[in-house]
């Protein structure tokens, strides 16, 4: 059985929150319009660049890891710690 966990790291805007919706798959919920999601490796490497302004991203095609997610929108930036 696979072990996921999300641990917020940054937060200049408590109104965002993250939740896992399907396996691998999260929505981030909140006020405030959504221009970036950025996951990088724990390295520091950009592995999923996306310009949206859609509220969930699906990491299904990432192998098992910990990845940083970082959300910007409203001037504002917030990220998060996922292990999948």
């Amino acid at each position: 059985l696979p072990i996921y966990g999300i641990n917020q790291l940054e937060n200049n805007n408590p109104n965002w929150s993250i939740r896992e919706i399907e396996p691998k798959v999260f929505s981030i919920e909140g006020d405030g319009k959504i221009e970036q999601i950025t996951v990088y490796t724990i390295n520091g490497q950009i592995i999923v660049p996306k310009i949206t302004n859609q509220r969930y991203i699906d990491l299904s095609a990432l192998p098992q890891g910990v990845y940083i997610l970082n959300v910007k929108g409203d001037n504002k930036i917030q990220s998060w710690r996922i292990v999948l």
